[in-house]
């Protein structure tokens, strides 16, 4: 199991760091990749990653990276808003399919997993955003180590 883990990670680090040096549209596609895949291993274990409730969390993650993608990431909230109004109106509309706690971590896998990785994005092309995001990964690494 160790051996595993250890080779996933030195892929996943690999493939991070790739991503990190080429910078620009193809760590953009990346992380778009990357949270489509976070949303989807969530919404797995929670049950719901191909019906209405994933779906629309997927469009409103696709949605605010087209916001970030042209520039107006200062406008992602109008979006998300609508997106809580489209998780709301999906849990009316559908009762009693969903519980509350899963349109709840729908609401969460799209703030937690889109949104936060998006940021590897917007830092790195920031001014000094090769140096700044190399300090996310590190300070990630040193909170989690001495956790």
């Amino acid at each position: 199991m160790f051996w595993v883990r250890l080779r996933s990670s030195v892929i996943i680090m690999a493939v991070a760091i790739a991503l990190l040096v080429a910078g620009g549209p193809v760590l953009f596609t990346g992380t778009l990749v990357i949270s489509l895949i976070g949303m989807w291993e969530l919404y797995r274990i929670l049950g719901f990653e191909k019906s209405i409730l994933g779906i629309v969390s997927y469009a409103a993650a696709c949605l605010y990276y087209v916001l970030v993608a042209l520039g107006l990431g200062g406008w992602s909230l109008v979006p998300l808003v609508f997106f809580l109004m489209a998780l709301m109106a999906v849990y009316v509309v559908t009762y009693p399919r969903y519980r509350t706690e899963q349109v709840l971590m729908a609401f969460f896998g799209v703030f937690y997993v889109a949104v936060m990785i998006s940021y590897l994005y917007q830092i790195r092309v920031m001014e000094n955003g090769a140096f700044l995001v190399s300090l996310v990964f590190s300070s990630s690494w040193g909170c989690d180590t001495c956790a």
